[in-house]
């Protein structure tokens, strides 16, 4: 997957454009693990450039049931 961190409150996008449906990881600013798995819902270039709607669908997160077992 790929990751990206932020240092601060904004958000960090990859240089490069990720298409709709490409897994990534999700962090929280000045965290080093993720924090969520999600999917993106539309390119990386068209999260730049419309700065709305939902970019990424969420499929875990910290402290779920997925997020917690031990063994798949």
């Amino acid at each position: 997957f790929p990751t990206r961190r932020s240092s601060d409150l904004t958000a960090a996008l990859p240089t490069e454009n990720l298409p709709i449906g490409t897994p990534v990881a999700v962090h929280a600013a000045g965290k080093e693990m993720a924090l969520g798995i999600g999917l993106t819902t539309m390119s990386t270039d068209d999260i730049k450039r419309l700065n709305k709607n939902v970019g990424v669908e969420n499929v875990a997160f910290l402290g779920d049931d997925l997020w917690v077992l031990n063994k798949i």
